[in-house]
């Protein structure tokens, strides 16, 4: 099979030496990842773009489905810096991951940080098959069953809101970015075996937001 050669400018091994090279398969040199949604760019990022960004080396922990845990060897660009390429529209408050099969992940807005990639398949999977995908999103900072793989698709949105407007001179917008800035209470309980716990904001300062 034909492949590719990108260069990388260096940043494969973190050295600024020009002298790195990723050989993509040819099949998949066509792969994208579309970026849509609220932005004032709507985006086709190719791997080849994904280099001209700045690809950049990083490691993370990872799990495999045996529960052996491993550090393993990334290449990627930032999730925030391709969502800056975007320009995302005032009042962003998530973004939706896609992946080929449908399946759906939402980060908050406010939490896309330095240890969120979007990352190129491992060099040994260019010529499998199986699940792994081209783009994946690797949380450094999260266990890798939070990540996700095989994204085809990233879309910052503005949420809708669950309220609009106030009973007094008090007016707010609430949906999940308001609630995500305010979420400061905590609660768990048992669900069978499981223990769930999940921040929120009390009903008291909703009440009062919009003046009720």
């Amino acid at each position: 099979m034909v492949g590719a050669v990108l260069a990388a400018s260096g940043c494969l091994d973190g050295n600024d030496d020009d002298d790195d090279e990723l050989v993509i398969p040819g099949d998949r040199t066509g792969d994208s990842l579309e970026i849509s949604g609220n932005v004032n760019k709507s985006m086709s990022i190719t791997i080849e773009g994904m280099v001209e960004m700045g690809l950049v080396d990083f490691q993370a922990t990872f799990v495999n489905s045996v529960g052996t845990t491993y550090t393993a060897n990334y290449t990627g660009v930032l999730l925030k810096d391709i969502l800056e390429a975007a320009i995302p529209d005032d009042g962003v408050d998530v973004v939706w991951l896609t992946a080929s099969d449908g399946y759906r992940a939402m980060l908050f807005y406010a939490d896309v940080d330095d240890d969120m990639y979007i990352a190129l398949m491992e060099e040994d999977e260019w010529n499998d098959l199986s699940d792994a995908g081209t783009f994946r999103l690797v949380d450094t900072d999260l266990p890798s069953v939070y990540w996700v793989r095989d994204i085809v698709a990233i879309t910052p949105t503005v949420s809708a809101p669950i309220w609009s407007g106030g009973y007094t001179e008090k007016q707010a917008l609430i949906n999940v970015g308001w609630i995500q800035e305010r979420a400061t209470e905590e609660v768990s309980w048992q669900e069978g075996e499981k223990t769930r716990t999940y921040t929120g904001v009390p009903m008291s300062v909703v009440l009062d937001a919009i003046g009720a």
